[in-house]
């Protein structure tokens, strides 16, 4: 008897809402005075080198300006896409809009395992990426969901309390 090999679930284990801006600080003054959300911890100004990425056309250096406030056991990623790399985060932004979300971010302990099962699916990797001790990648989820999928492992220190 063959034994089914077990298919990863792809939406499990949400720790954040991600949101792209044009505009970074507009963005966190909407937060803080429409929803509440008072601490900010701004991450990237924008400067800098960049963080080195791969996407199917290739690999760059991404720039952004990034911001969070944690909210329990959610996070809120605000990112305003600077350079490099962004066309993915700024095909999101809406003239008016100050904040869009982008994508949602789930933790996994197998990387390699759920990009093959999206990949299988139709939802390719868009962009990856690696940070000291862990990395993530960008699923293409816009068809079925309307947004992109963020599998990150581990969630970096950045993002906690």
């Amino acid at each position: 008897m063959a034994v089914k090999e077990e298919r990863p679930m792809l939406l499990e284990n949400q720790w954040q809402n991600g949101y792209v801006t044009a505009d970074l600080d507009l963005a966190i003054a909407t937060l803080k005075e429409q929803y509440g959300l008072q601490k900010f911890k701004v991450l990237s100004r924008g400067e800098g080198p960049g963080a080195p990425v791969r996407t199917p056309q290739g690999e760059g250096n991404l720039v952004v300006k990034a911001g969070v406030a944690i909210l329990g056991r959610l996070t809120i990623e605000i990112i305003e896409p600077v350079s490099g790399p962004v066309e993915f985060y700024r095909e999101f932004l809406v003239p008016g809009l100050p904040l869009r979300l982008h994508h949602l971010g789930l933790y996994t302990d197998d990387i390699d395992k759920v990009c093959a099962e999206s990949e299988r699916l139709g939802r390719p990797v868009v962009m990856e990426g690696r940070y000291d001790g862990g990395g993530y990648a960008y699923v293409d989820a816009r068809a079925t969901l309307g947004h992109y999928l963020e599998y990150v492992w581990p969630i970096p220190d950045h993002f906690r309390r």
